[in-house]
């Protein structure tokens, strides 16, 4: 670990020398990976792939401590890469799976704000408070990366680690602490990795473009020229770059970033345009011009632009579905800079798009913007909800030739289904008290038994898609609109025990990719304008009209308060489809699901009014004692039940105990009917 520690440091003593010489733009040599220093007696034929290989048998040479990797039950079997980002501002996980070319499913994800460089530009150092907040994120990421097999992961850090005098200290102790080994990257390698995760908003059309990354500590731009001959990988077309040694957090620190007025957001613009004279590019008229003059425009990765655009839209609350990829013109732009310099710090806390976390950084990173579009003026932007991440993930997939060997990445048709949560399919038990028979084929335009044609798929994929396709539930899931078939899951527990009538507010736990929240609207007639649901999940989950949507981990400390707020009062049902991804090992699975069940159980109690009920997932093989005794007293009734729609052969089983005395109860008070199974 101390032989990595000072490869690092001679890696960053590097990067830091060679900062002087970003500011002349010099032009980058056409590469089919990111620039990286060479370590102590590597030559410079070897290859990133090698680095891995290396850098796994010292994570397998380590005592494991976050449990074995899994496969989870009903992925396809794809394999899985994963890209984290220790940035100034923020520490941020992708896990993926490459799909069609150039593209990829995340299967996990995590994003926090640490603020790592807070106080950096005053002392130099790395504070304590931030490191320790760092330390709290990186454990949560490596306890997500110890929990699934990764083919390949990259792990690093940018500005906030490079420029501190304690980077590199403080990279050992998140070694020592958590188990991770992260690499302090290069600015030129920050650049390219920028440009890499947005190559697929770059049109075919398109001949030349400015990217910036607007960061917590840095800014990266990037010209990029493209000929005839376009590569695959967008960052070979790179003619020009620079990194800029300001942020968001070291701007607003200098200037102010809650109380900002127009003199002295023009101050903080004047300052970057004195940082970009020094760098020396083609000038715009010479990228709009000549062979390059068709579709010149630029494009801004960073939550600067990606705040702009949510402001511009109107959002009720950040959408990245709506905000990727989006177009503004320079006048909207213009505009939505002028609507947040209008609004003080209460307001731009205050709106959804930004929030308090953001509100003392978001003009500083508009100064940061308008900077860069006074340099190179251009009558229309790209906005980009991606970075480093996704450009990590899309060397790695494209190093290893993920997309050319296609058998390994799910189709289309696998992906369907493969939402993560309860989108993983069953094959249904026999129709035992359904509230509808399973649908057959001339309901659902589709046959069952129907067979897949070998192809090029794997037997295991094929008997996957199969079984999908010819699930009753997921087919009367689709007819009925429903994103899942666990949907009938619930609506069958409720059939023979009442519990959604009445209900007035609903919180969901382990909600993506929500057919139980689906079932919650409409129970509470939720709307976005009165909402009575809030859900919650790691994963992403498609917005859900009604339903207040947290994407975040639910043992998070912040959750339990994030969601009483979000539906302003106290439930009547709290429920549970969580799970632990399982590893195999049926008592270990048992273990770590009943944990989850456990800690939903004492936020039940905590949160619930007066005659709620809960129902949590969990699986055969006995509920702890300890949880069953504590349900009993708080509640009037315990039961185990096993719908029909629970496949024979799945150990799931449901845990649902009704009508909640009230936080009032003692001890001492009668317990609940014993908690029979059904």
């Amino acid at each position: 670990m101390r032989r990595s520690a000072t490869r690092r440091a001679a890696k960053s003593a590097t990067g830091r020398r060679a900062i002087g010489a970003a500011f002349r733009g010099r032009p980058l040599a056409s590469a089919g990976n990111p620039t990286t220093s060479l370590r102590p007696g590597e030559r410079p034929g070897d290859t990133a792939r090698q680095r891995n290989g290396e850098a796994a048998a010292q994570q397998q040479a380590r005592p494991e401590r976050l449990g074995a990797p899994f496969v989870a039950p009903g992925e396809p079997p794809a394999p899985l890469y994963a890209a984290l980002d220790l940035g100034t501002n923020n520490c941020r996980l992708l896990v993926a799976q490459p799909t069609r070319p150039g593209q990829f499913r995340v299967v996990d994800a995590f994003s926090r704000i640490v603020r790592l460089g807070e106080g950096l530009g005053a002392s130099g150092r790395l504070s304590d408070d931030a490191m320790e907040r760092s330390v709290e994120a990186l454990k949560v990421c490596a306890a997500k990366l110890g929990a699934r097999s990764i083919r390949r992961r990259r792990l690093i850090a940018t500005e906030a680690a490079r420029a501190a005098a304690n980077g590199e200290a403080f990279m050992k102790r998140v070694a020592e602490e958590t188990g991770l080994e992260l690499e302090i990257i290069d600015r030129e390698t920050e650049a390219r990795l920028a440009v890499s995760g947005c190559s697929s908003l770059v049109d075919r059309e398109t001949r030349s473009v400015v990217l910036f990354d607007i960061g917590g500590g840095s800014s990266e731009i990037a010209v990029i020229r493209i000929g005839e001959n376009r590569s695959s990988r967008l960052a070979n077309h790179i003619t020009h770059w620079t990194s800029l040694p300001v942020g968001v957090v070291t701007l607003s620190e200098r200037h102010g970033g809650e109380h900002v007025t127009p003199q002295s957001f023009e101050v903080m613009v004047r300052e970057v345009e004195a940082m970009l004279a020094g760098f020396e590019s083609p000038s715009v008229d010479a990228l709009a011009s000549g062979s390059y003059g068709d579709g010149f425009h630029l494009i801004g990765t960073s939550g600067t632009v990606t705040t702009l655009a949510g402001v511009h839209l109107d959002l009720p609350r950040y959408d990245r579905r709506r905000v990727d990829g989006l177009w503004l013109s320079d006048d909207e732009v213009s505009a939505m800079q002028a609507r947040l310099l209008s609004w003080d710090f209460a307001a731009r806390a205050a709106n959804l798009c930004i929030g308090p976390d953001r509100a003392d950084l978001v003009l500083a990173g508009c100064a940061i913007l308008e900077a860069i579009r006074r340099r190179w003026p251009s009558s229309r932007m790209r906005v980009a909800d991606r970075g480093l991440r996704e450009g990590l993930l899309t060397d790695m997939m494209a190093d290893d030739g993920a997309w050319r060997r296609g058998a390994s990445a799910p189709s289309s048709a696998q992906l369907r289904f493969c939402a993560g949560g309860r989108g993983t399919g069953e094959a249904p038990r026999r129709n035992r008290g359904m509230t509808k028979s399973p649908i057959g084929g001339n309901r659902s335009g589709r046959k069952l038994g129907q067979k897949v044609k070998k192809g090029k798929l794997k037997a295991s994929s094929r008997r996957w898609i199969e079984r999908h396709i010819n699930d009753p539930y997921v087919q009367r899931a689709q007819l009925e609109g429903y994103r899942a078939r666990a949907a009938f899951k619930l609506l069958e527990i409720d059939e023979k025990h009442k519990i959604l009538a009445g209900a007035k507010r609903i919180i969901d736990l382990g909600a993506a990719p929500g057919s139980w929240s689906q079932i919650a609207a409409k129970v509470t007639n939720s709307t976005d304008a009165d909402p009575r649901v809030a859900a919650i999940d790691f994963l992403e989950m498609d917005p859900i009209p009604g339903v207040r949507f947290l994407q975040m981990d639910f043992l998070d400390p912040e959750a339990p308060e994030k969601l009483k707020q979000a539906i302003g009062g106290a439930p009547d049902i709290v429920l549970s489809d969580m799970a632990a991804p399982t590893t195999g090992h049926r008592q270990t699975d048992h273990i770590r699901t009943m944990h989850l069940c456990e800690v939903a159980a004492h936020f039940a109690v905590e949160v619930l009014a007066e005659g709620g009920h809960f129902l949590a997932k969990t699986f055969q093989g006995g509920t702890e004692r300890d949880l069953l005794n504590m349900l009993k007293q708080n509640f009037r009734q315990v039961v185990h039940v096993k719908p029909a729609s629970s496949r024979a052969e799945s150990v799931e089983m449901f845990l649902l105990a009704k009508g909640f005395k009230g936080r009032h109860v003692l001890e001492s008070d009668e317990p609940a009917e014993g908690a029979a199974e059904e």
